[in-house]
């Protein structure tokens, strides 16, 4: 077929009635041996056989390489079956323009093509391998969801309409939908994370096992970055095509708003040691880049039994992103503030059995680094005037602040000297984080409004 003749809709519709071929072959097949097995079963009178007919189908899929070399067998019905229909499938794939375009013999002989996923190049992926992914996309999603979504994939690539994620993931709130941020950055809810990661590698970035992962809601910040092609043609220069646009301070600039997050709502807010660059990962399903069709990765719902959980409280508080917006503008540059919003989030965040004199140390510090106090002076004292100077408010407001300020230092001066803490001091902790947020906003909202 010429590309003048090529007709997307037509050229789907053939590539979901071939998927749809071998998926019913093996689904015929399966069935055969089911009933051969629960034959022999019963003769041996055990009835304890509960495999998963996809999972096993899936499986067999994943061995189609061996297909690769040599020619079928005389006696090998279901690798005969199999590659005629493998190789009616590849027909109807050089078919579209971009496919025909991208695909060549490499000097093994086999058919490769370039793949360029953005994060990732290869100038020889061998076309069998996407084989096997579209076959085993369409048995988990179905044929015609299948030949839609490679179809989508190579225009939207050819359009230069793809996403990549440069991702950092955190613990402690929920995203309920995605929020852009002024310095480029977002967060993104942990459906969206779905999309790029797959539950065991969310797993090991957070370096939490099953019984842990499932107590906190989790969310990701992410850079996003457009790139495309997916496909190149044949000879294309891989080392000239551009790697789309990364932020070369991308950890730092995350790790800063997961701080303005926790101090703004008030939560502790955990993130992953390691950062990483994803793609979505139906575009390597499809590709057949990497083994999501073998049974020690697939998280497949319903046969995974440590699938992640989705919890949805506490929730980032959609009232309280300007407030973010504010702080995050105000921190970035400013090292005394920064240091401050550090310190307020690490106190979120302690545990143990030093808890509590890690709180009053780390607001301690941070109400000192904002009030740059004199330390020839008393400090409960300076606090006290300056705060109630910079914030304001009525009778009530004001001795609050002042009652916070001298007490707060009273504890620091206990914990430092004495190494005790005096009662109440959890209320006084939350008082003075209460004092130090309110302070960092004020002084957020005054900058940006200058």
């Amino acid at each position: 077929m010429s590309q003048e003749q090529f007709t997307p809709t037509d050229w789907v519709n053939r590539l979901s009635r071939l998927l749809q071929e071998l998926v019913d072959y093996e689904q015929w097949l399966e069935g055969e041996l089911f009933r051969l097995r629960r034959r022999a079963e019963n003769a041996l009178g055990a009835h304890d056989s509960h495999d998963d007919c996809d999972d096993r189908i899936r499986e067999r899929i994943s061995g189609y390489w061996r297909f690769l070399w040599g020619t079928p067998r005389a006696d090998s019905e279901y690798r005969r079956s199999v590659s005629e229909k493998l190789n009616r499938l590849i027909e109807v794939l050089l078919e579209h323009p971009t496919l025909k375009n991208a695909v060549y013999r490499a000097e093994d002989g086999q058919m490769s093509l370039g793949l360029n996923l953005g994060v990732s190049r290869s100038a020889g992926h061998q076309l069998f391998f996407m084989l096997m992914g579209l076959v085993d996309h369409a048995v988990e999603h179905g044929p015609q969801a299948t030949a839609d979504a490679l179809a989508q994939v190579i225009q939207r690539g050819d359009n230069g309409d793809l996403s990549s994620y440069q991702i950092l993931l955190f613990r402690g709130l929920h995203v309920e939908r995605k929020h852009d941020f002024p310095n480029g950055l977002c967060i993104v809810s942990f459906e969206e994370v779905r999309q790029y990661l797959a539950d065991d590698s969310v797993r090991q970035m957070l370096e939490a096992g099953d019984t842990e992962i499932n107590r906190e809601p989790i969310g990701a910040v992410v850079f996003e970055r457009r790139w495309g092609p997916v496909l190149v043609p044949a000879g294309y220069d891989m080392d000239g095509v551009d790697w789309p646009e990364m932020s070369q301070t991308f950890r730092d600039d995350a790790l800063l708003l997961l701080d303005v997050l926790a101090v703004v709502h008030g939560l502790p807010v955990s993130s992953s040691r390691t950062h990483t660059s994803v793609v979505e990962r139906q575009i390597e399903h499809l590709v057949g880049l990497q083994p999501r069709f073998s049974r020690d990765v697939r998280d497949i719902l319903g046969v995974n039994t440590t699938r992640i959980g989705p919890i949805s409280t506490p929730a980032v508080s959609e009232a309280k992103l300007s407030d973010c917006e504010q702080l995050l503008f105000s921190c970035r540059d400013n090292v005394q503030m920064r240091l401050a919003l550090s310190r307020l989030a690490s106190s979120l965040a302690r545990t143990g059995v030093h808890e509590a004199f890690d709180k009053v140390l780390d607001v301690a510090i941070a109400l000192e680094v904002m009030y740059q106090l004199d330390a020839s002076r008393g400090k409960g004292s300076q606090l006290s005037s300056r705060a109630r100077q910079l914030l304001g408010g009525n009778r009530k407001d004001l001795r609050w602040i002042g009652r916070t300020a001298e007490s707060i230092y009273a504890a620091r001066t206990d914990v430092v000297h004495d190494g005790t803490l005096q009662a109440g001091a959890d209320q006084i902790y939350e008082d003075a984080f209460e004092l130090g947020r309110r302070t960092l906003l004020h002084i957020a909202g005054s900058r940006r409004s200058h």
